[in-house]
């Protein structure tokens, strides 16, 4: 993520919201593609560690210093329509695969998140800062509504009027505030962040795959579900999971008084 002092610096030198947001995009859906490294790292378990880690980042802000002029020189912007479009697909191919990821997705956040980087972490099932961490939605600082669904994910996480609060005024929130209202789901300590976010997530992934992938379902269908609906998907998924290996092995983790091994 990046602060509002960094994006009106980018922003001075020709600065393309659109296009970072492309690069962003393309970055992102390469580490879902690479989800069997995940796999091999944290069980069935993805955790995005940031933009920071990717030196790509740093790569594109270079290019665009030295290739601004030369790549905008004689070309009109696309029409508002087309636009639109193309925005809506890079926030859909984004933010809707990691939202919709069959994996228990967790972001892992050592610093500050804001803006775009901070509606990537809020598509996450899950989120874990560093104490000195904090979150802030910063679009109304540089004139910009907002964008890769935090708008939609940031009211079912903390309620609408203080949705409406964090976006209106950019407010600042630290790591403990955040952990207090729900917006993030563990705070753990800057010198072993790393270590703590990873056994966290080990956690998870050496859990029930399938299962996993069941409840993400029944959880992430709740809000379009009426009672009726929802009990209906919870039967047909209890039942699926029952007849399966994960069920079997752990009422024989219970018999033979052992912890279960389900992968």
């Amino acid at each position: 993520s990046m602060t509002a002092e960094r994006i009106r610096e980018l922003e001075s030198i020709g600065f393309d919201w659109e296009t970072r947001k492309a690069d962003l995009a393309s970055i992102w859906n390469e580490r879902l593609e690479q989800s069997r490294e995940f796999k091999v790292q944290f069980g069935h378990c993805l955790v995005p560690q940031g933009h920071s880690a990717n030196p790509k980042l740093g790569q594109w802000v270079s290019t665009q210093r030295r290739n601004y002029r030369k790549n905008t020189e004689g070309k009109s912007s696309p029409m508002i329509e087309e636009r639109i479009q193309e925005l809506t697909e890079k926030q859909v191919t984004l933010t809707m695969r990691i939202h919709k990821l069959s994996k228990v997705t967790i972001a892992a956040l050592p610093g500050p998140a804001a803006g775009a980087g901070l509606s990537i972490a809020l598509a996450c099932d899950l989120r874990v800062a560093s104490e000195n961490a904090f979150l802030m939605t910063a679009f109304v600082n540089i004139g910009l509504s907002g964008d890769y669904g935090g708008s939609w994910f940031l009211p079912r996480l903390i309620g609408l009027s203080k949705a409406k609060e964090l976006y209106y005024t950019s407010e600042r929130v630290k790591a403990q505030e955040a952990f207090d209202i729900g917006l993030v789901n563990k705070v753990f300590a800057q010198e072993t962040f790393r270590e703590d976010a990873f056994s966290y997530a080990c956690k998870i992934a050496n859990g029930p795959t399938n299962t996993l992938e069941k409840m993400k379902i029944n959880l992430n269908r709740s809000d379009e579900l009426s009672l009726e609906q929802s009990l209906h998907l919870e039967a047909r998924h209890l039942l699926e999971c029952s007849s399966g290996n994960e069920a079997k092995e752990a009422i024989a983790a219970f018999i033979e008084k052992r912890k279960p091994i389900f992968h």
